[in-house]
């Protein structure tokens, strides 16, 4: 039998903490604020019975308190800000943990969440009175009961014993801009690895650099994701591991015999204060089963399974609060024939804040399993893809496909920007929109943005570039502010004949609901989460005050492409403004200018008058009030025929 761990005292908060919360609405008295993801009279009914070995229940319980400002957190080194944020919502946590006597409790310690977990459907029959009297007595926000198997971790790559595609690291690198993997090596940046099992083999990295936690479980999916990572040839060979193994495999553990998600979360993000997390595998609880039949089902086929849960709020605020991104592999199940599961990625990858990774061949297109979310929603997944079919690393005998390895690639380049930019390790937000502004196309997109590919291909060079030259900007939004506020402005200019993309994207906390940022709707048949962003108005003008671009921004991410076609620097104004009263929420909006290109002319001629030409790589042609000298040397820029403007 588990036992929940032991209440402290409700913690004293400072009073800097104290003048820095904001204050998110609670339920309703007579909202209902208990939902199972399965039918529990239908469960305890079920002939033949439902094998108490091959299911555990999972309580996923969601609190309603202040929550610390990130505009105050931001202020902090990493290990402060940790501190505090453990301090407090362990604190809180703990002193609203519900009294169970069967049930495993673990308390988050980064935000405002309880996992309960039952090793059997009679072990959460037993109590199930008990968390719902909970749930209507308590000032809370909601408790979420989820079906779960044995075993809630899945990996998310798969082998090829034979290839004639093999793609070596060498080609890797080389695809993805590293041409250096010792002047940035990982040094002194700790690494958090969330998987299944351990590593069952140290022969790619040494032994004195990995720590462990959870189910004692080994395979050789987490030792080729850590190959990528680091060691002798993973990308960041200095760096330190630290392996966190969830599972509800029974494994004793001292007192933490389960070992649940969030007790991992906890450990990687305030025991051990990492820097980043590498997540390549997804959690197939919550809200996943149906019942068909007589037995239960992974609910992927419909559409919660494909919706932003309470898992992800959860995922959010552990961003969101230690600072600290969480990068997820978007899953396996592009291929399949089912419309619905293909329009799938694995939990918790629709999470706002967290960076979500697809996979492409070494061709540079869609690797053909790889997950995406059709855009219908306010989330965009994946956000950016890097190889990930068919790697060869040295000293494992099968060839490496799926998104598992496509996502520590970019983990991997995560760890030289942090080490260059040591910012970076207190901001996700300015760290992933790094990433997704230094990405280049793939061979099959067309847009900006694409639905299987996100940005496109991850590229050090080009995420390093626009971080050497500041090429971006960071502004917050704050609780409470009123309709029409301008909440971001920022000026730019663009040289005659050049053109970017500026791409912005957000980073959340708070709502108007609850402390997360989710409302639940049942008009659907089942119990869906929808996550609340603030809706704002991007306006552009240009130095005549004339207005370029308008456009609404509700959703995640954001993208819009200027060009100057003129024939003289231009600047532009980038206003952002609330377009609706902001109420608990509160952002972290960065803008990344030159994220596409700088257009590129050859090839330039005279033409009638006084103007030259030029066609881009893009195709798009340009036509300058420039003229060229006897020398052919354009009298206004000094460029010769011929040459490349970036």
């Amino acid at each position: 039998m588990k036992k929940h761990r032991s209440l402290i005292s409700t913690l004293l908060i400072v009073t800097m903490l104290a003048s820095s919360v904001i204050v998110g609405n609670i339920y309703a008295d007579d909202e209902e604020k208990y939902f199972e993801s399965f039918d529990f009279s239908e469960l305890a009914e079920a002939n033949p019975p439902i094998p108490v070995s091959d299911y555990d229940i999972v309580a996923f319980v969601e609190l309603s308190y202040p929550a610390i400002r990130l505009s105050e957190l931001d202020k902090l080194e990493k290990d402060e800000r940790r501190a505090i944020v453990s301090d407090y919502y362990k604190g809180k946590n703990e002193s609203l943990a519900p009294e169970v006597e069967i049930g495993y409790v673990s308390c988050s310690y980064v935000a405002p969440y309880i996992e309960i977990d039952y090793d059997s459907v009679t072990e959460y029959a037993a109590e199930r009175d008990i968390l719902i009297d909970y749930a209507e007595n308590t000032d809370i926000g909601a408790v979420r009961v989820g079906l779960a198997p044995r075993n809630i971790v899945d990996e998310e790559g798969i082998n090829t014993v034979n290839s004639n595609d093999e793609y070596t690291l060498e080609e890797v690198y080389r695809d993805v801009g590293i041409t250096d993997r010792n002047t940035y090596n990982g040094e002194g940046i700790k690494v958090g690895i969330l998987e299944a099992a351990h590593p069952n083999s140290t022969i790619n990295f040494p032994t004195n650099n990995i720590t462990t936690y959870g189910v004692s479980s080994t395979d050789k999916h987490t030792t080729a994701v850590m190959s990528l990572v680091g060691g002798t040839y993973g990308i960041d060979p200095k760096v330190s591991f630290y392996c966190a193994a969830t599972g509800y495999v029974p494994q004793p553990q001292g007192d933490n015999y389960n070992v649940s998600f969030v007790d991992c979360l906890n450990w990687l993000l305030i025991t051990n204060s990492v820097d980043i997390v590498n997540m390549s595998a997804g959690i197939t609880t919550f809200e996943d089963f149906v019942r068909q039949g007589n037995d239960y089902y992974c609910y992927r086929s419909v559409a919660t399974a494909t919706h932003y849960t309470n898992l992800c709020a959860y995922v959010d605020y552990a961003i969101a609060t230690t600072g600290c991104l969480i990068i997820k592999s978007a899953g396996n199940y592009g291929n399949v024939n089912d419309t619905n599961l293909r329009d799938y990625v694995t939990k918790p990858a629709m999470a706002i804040n967290l960076l979500t990774v697809g996979a492409v061949t070494e061709d540079n297109v869609i690797w053909y399993r790889s997950s995406f979310k059709e855009f219908e929603e306010k989330i965009h997944k994946p956000e950016l893809v890097a190889p990930g079919a068919n790697i060869i690393i040295p000293n494992l005998s099968e060839l490496q496909s799926g998104t598992s390895f496509a996502t520590p690639i970019v983990t991997g380049i995560a760890i030289k920007l942090m080490q260059e930019f040591p910012k970076l390790k207190t901001n996700p937000n300015l760290l992933k929109g790094a990433l997704m502004a230094g990405c280049v196309k793939c061979a099959d997109q067309t847009e900006i943005f694409a639905e299987k590919t996100g940005y496109g291909r991850i590229n050090y060079q080009n995420s390093r570039r626009y971080l050497s030259e500041q090429r971006y900007s960071t502004d917050y939004i704050y609780a409470y502010m009123k309709a029409g506020y301008v909440v971001y402005h920022e000026k730019i200019s663009l040289p005659a004949g050049t053109a970017q993309t500026l791409k912005f994207n957000r980073l959340v906390l708070g709502g108007d609901t609850c402390t997360g940022y989710t409302g639940f709707d049942q008009s659907s048949g089942c119990t869906v989460i929808e996550p609340k962003m603030t809706e704002y108005t991007i306006t552009v003008t240009d130095d005549t005050n004339s207005i370029i671009k308008f456009s609404e921004w509700n959703d995640d991410i954001k993208q819009i492409s200027l060009s100057n076609t003129s024939t003289r620097t231009k600047s532009y104004d980038i206003t952002i403004k609330t377009a609706e009263r902001t109420y608990g929420i509160e952002e972290s909006i960065t803008l990344m200018h030159g994220g596409d290109h700088i257009h590129s002319y050859d090839k330039f001629t005279p033409s009638t008058g006084q103007l030259h030409s030029g066609t881009c790589v893009c195709g798009d042609v340009i036509y300058e009030m420039h003229t060229f000298n006897s020398s052919d040397v354009c009298t206004k820029c000094n460029m010769p025929k011929g040459f490349l403007s970036n």
